[in-house]
């Protein structure tokens, strides 16, 4: 079952998508969505929040709330999970040759992580597709004194959903991007060719208190889509 908050943001992406809500358009108030939605206005206020926060929407002070203009490629933005960024374009996210070990933080990990060479970690690697079509193998840790066991998870879905269910938040996170050619087992999983181009996209994310929760790589195939990524003056 969704999160309010969650209901308020697909409620907001699909106006976007469907056309409702056009670029640099000022959406409903927060105080007629609340109505709208029959939910609270600080839930609505929050799910406002991480639509700005992930630069699908921008604020304008003393004005309201407005949609931001996007590329007109199909895009994975950089900092959305995957399972929401293809709902988000209306397609079905799906998993295969989903896989779980659990194995010992290595110096690399356990630098990673924050924890202890030797500390126990959860491995998994899966093929993440958009309706059925394999978009990006991923390689990720989880350090298992603060996620627990996941030996009893479906872990063909959300991961950082999961997580969250068991009070881990996902607040930001470090990523550095390399262009790599594809090996033979990665092209065997994405279904293409050896020496065809992939972005590896190696990430920490870290929950608000600055403890880190996950750490790992993804191989994104870019014969289908493309990332994305806004930067901003600060």
């Amino acid at each position: 079952m969704k999160n309010k908050y969650e209901v308020v943001i697909d409620y907001i992406n699909q106006r976007i998508d469907s056309g409702f809500y056009k670029a640099h358009q000022m959406i409903d108030s927060e105080n007629e969505l609340a109505e709208i939605l029959n939910i609270s206005r600080v839930t609505v206020r929050r799910a406002i929040d991480e639509l700005v926060s992930e630069r699908v929407l921008y604020r304008q002070h003393g004005r309201g709330t407005f949609v931001r203009s996007m590329p007109s490629y199909k895009e994975f933005r950089n900092g959305v999970g995957f399972t929401r960024e293809v709902l988000r374009r209306n397609e079905t996210p799906s998993s295969k040759d989903v896989e779980l070990r659990r194995v010992f933080a290595n110096e690399g990990i356990a630098h990673q992580l924050q924890i202890m060479v030797g500390d126990p970690v959860w491995e998994v690697r899966r093929t993440r597709c958009a309706n059925d079509v394999p978009i990006v193998c991923e390689h990720v840790y989880f350090p298992e004194k603060l996620v627990g066991s996941l030996v009893e998870e479906d872990l063909s879905g959300s991961l950082y959903a999961l997580l969250e269910s068991r009070g881990i938040q996902f607040d930001y996170a470090d990523q550095s991007l390399q262009a790599i050619l594809a090996d033979a087992s990665l092209s065997e999983q994405l279904n293409i060719a050896v020496g065809d181009p992939l972005i590896k996209m190696e990430v920490i994310a870290y929950m608000e208190n600055g403890t880190p929760f996950n750490s790992g790589s993804s191989y994104y195939q870019t014969s289908s889509f493309k990332l994305y990524q806004t930067v901003f003056n600060s």
